[in-house]
């Protein structure tokens, strides 16, 4: 169980226009706001986002690009791991992945390049149509190596 700071919670309420999330080092979600969940169901608290990445079928047809986006899912996993000695719950998540889905597997054989903060994806919205969205990630002190996420739908996204 991952605790979060009171403080840090009612102010990720607060904000209503920026899509906010953070995330453990093992890519759960432990806190959310309104604007990231009605983005993607990917981002209510207790979702892994690797799993739901490989995994859940809504995600990858969310993904127009889902084998450039998944390479970059890698990347960022490596980074995590590269920064400092896996965690366990990492490493057990890593060897699931690698079991059970093929293009995991593939990802970190292509050693992917560990790409800048704010790299923007491709996603498809249901409602909204197709947004380009870009991640900046935070790490926060004083954490069990928590990342607050702020999204941003890029220019030229119709929203």
């Amino acid at each position: 169980m991952h605790r979060i700071d009171p403080l840090l919670l009612a102010w990720l309420e607060s904000v209503q226009t920026v899509p906010v999330f953070v995330r453990s080092h093992d890519f759960d979600v432990v806190a959310s706001n309104r604007s990231a969940r009605e983005l993607s169901a990917v981002f209510e608290v207790g979702t892994n986002l690797l799993r739901a990445t490989f995994f859940v079928p809504a995600a990858r047809e969310a993904l127009p690009d889902w084998a450039g986006a998944t390479g970059q899912v890698v990347a960022l996993v490596l980074n995590e791991a590269g920064l400092m000695s896996p965690e366990p719950e990492l490493r057990r998540l890593v060897g699931e992945l690698a079991s059970k889905s093929d293009r995991f597997s593939e990802a970190l054989a292509e050693e992917p390049a560990v790409l800048p903060s704010g790299t923007p994806i491709v996603f498809d919205h249901p409602e909204r149509g197709r947004l380009r969205l870009s991640f900046q990630q935070l790490r926060l002190p004083g954490t069990d190596r928590q990342t607050l996420v702020l999204v941003s739908v890029d220019s030229g996204s119709p929203v």
